[in-house]
């Protein structure tokens, strides 16, 4: 919730960011504490699958190691020398996902950005946003002249988004479906 600033649990990118060091270990175990007046046999397949605290925090420290190697080994290209020295020797991980991700919804977008994320040149969004009213309409000329939207309003809205309404005008595909533009073959 914390992630995005706004409260949200977002599956997969919430969960990410509160787990950056693996396994949360401060919890207490209220099944193997209740399971005394069970049958023989189901107490004994709940000691089985629900482990001793000691047992369980030697396999959430093996864990939590063996997720800070992963980690160090996927990210240590984008960070310097002295941060992926201080993440091997122990000292606060860097959690990737959840930075990005903020930026990108909370991105602005500009005319190189719009541009790209509808898979066309530069050259080839002025020229249609020049012809075509919708898009007009739609707020590409601001942004044509320096201008931005944000990613909200670019992903979102009743209906169609903005996204979806200038792809739609620029036959780059058909909204909630997987046809390709004439252009671009299939």
């Amino acid at each position: 919730a914390k992630t995005l600033g706004n409260g949200i649990i977002v599956n997969g990118l919430s969960c990410i960011a509160c787990h950056k060091q693996g396994l949360i270990e401060d919890f207490r175990d209220s099944v193997r504490s209740g399971i005394d007046g069970l049958p023989l046999e189901a107490r004994r397949i709940a000691r089985k699958i629900y482990l001793d605290r000691p047992e369980l925090d030697e396999l959430i420290n093996e864990d939590q190691e063996r997720y800070r190697r992963a980690l160090i080994r996927s990210i240590a290209p984008f960070v310097d020398e002295e941060t992926r020295e201080s993440m091997k020797g122990g000292g606060s991980l860097i959690e990737p996902i959840g930075p990005v991700a903020k930026r990108f919804l909370v991105s602005t977008l500009d005319r190189t950005t719009v541009a790209a994320e509808l898979g066309i040149a530069i050259e080839q969004l002025e020229s249609a946003v020049s012809f075509h009213s919708g898009l007009k309409r739609l707020g590409f000329t601001a942004i044509m002249n320096g201008g931005t939207t944000n990613r909200e309003i670019w992903q979102s809205g009743a209906g169609m988004s903005m996204y979806q309404k200038a792809a739609s005008i620029l036959h780059l595909g058909t909204p909630g479906s997987f046809q390709a533009a004439p252009w671009r073959g299939r």
